[in-house]
């Protein structure tokens, strides 16, 4: 990990892979930009994400980006371990259909208040809500093919959060 990172954190061309996790966990960034030439790395209304043909993910979004709502890019189909983990202003983050997995603390410890999960997802790994205490509404748009990996999932959550399901 990357620790005491300000300010912009910029993808050179010449990098050509990331571990599957958030290198830039512990980092205070407002911004990730990607150089132009970088054909695997690309940065979207300020999420960075991994374009690679095989796996198209969301890494990472900055910590200390103020945007409160999150669109992720349609054809993403994982949103990486730590995406989001501590960031302190993210309220809503929109899923596309083409959305399959949540890894690992993706959302722990966020601000994050409210989701709706696709019934496209199949997998939702360990604490990947894990002590996200201003969530309150998270609504699964399927559970017949979804798959906690891990039971503390959604530990920690305020006592008056609300899980939607659809049957």
């Amino acid at each position: 990990h990357l620790y005491s990172i300000t300010g912009n954190i910029h993808i050179p061309e010449k990098l050509v892979e990331m571990m599957d996790t958030n290198p830039f966990v512990a980092s205070n960034n407002s911004s990730f930009t990607a150089d132009a030439d970088n054909s695997r790395y690309v940065v979207e209304n300020g999420a960075l994400y991994d374009m690679a043909a095989t796996h198209k993910w969301l890494i990472a979004y900055p910590n200390a980006a103020e945007a409160e709502e999150v669109i992720v890019k349609e054809g993403i189909i994982r949103i990486g371990g730590s995406a989001f983990y501590r960031n302190p202003n993210i309220k809503e983050v929109i899923l596309p259909d083409s959305m399959l997995q949540i890894g690992n603390s993706a959302f722990s410890e966020s601000a994050i208040e409210t989701i709706e999960i696709p019934s496209s997802v199949k997998y939702i790994y360990g604490s990947a809500f894990a002590n996200a205490s201003s969530l309150k509404t998270v609504y699964l748009k399927s559970t017949s093919f979804t798959q906690f990996t891990s039971n503390n999932t959604f530990i920690g959550l305020a006592p008056n959060s609300i899980i939607y399901t659809e049957s």
